[in-house]
C-alpha cells in the first residue's frame, strides 16, 4: 500500500502548484499562528484585545519577522474603534 501512495502524485496538489492565478478563499490572520499570543487575545474585533496587543505584543514577539507589519495593522485597527 505504501508503494502505491509514494509512486502516485496527488492530482489536487499538482493542479494547485501549477495554478498561478489566486482562486478561492484566502484566510488572512491578523496575528500569525507562530506568534506567542494567548488564544483569548487573538480576537482583534474586540477593542480590549487590540489595546492589550499594542501594549504587550513586543514582549515575546519583537524578533518575529512579521512584527512590524502586525503592529502597524493593530494601530490601524485601534484607530477604527470609537472611544
Amino acid at each position: 500500500m505504501n508503494d502505491i501512495i509514494s509512486t502516485k502524485s496527488d492530482s489536487i496538489m499538482r493542479h494547485v502548484s501549477k495554478n498561478t492565478k489566486p482562486t478561492g478563499l484566502r484566510i488572512v490572520r491578523p496575528i500569525p499562528l507562530d506568534m506567542d499570543v494567548p488564544v483569548q487575545r487573538r480576537d482583534v474585533t474586540q477593542r480590549t484585545n487590540v489595546m492589550w496587543l499594542l501594549r504587550n505584543l513586543a514582549v515575546r514577539n519583537k524578533e518575529h519577522a512579521e512584527f512590524d507589519a502586525v503592529f502597524a495593522k493593530l494601530k490601524r485597527l485601534s484607530a477604527n474603534f470609537k472611544d
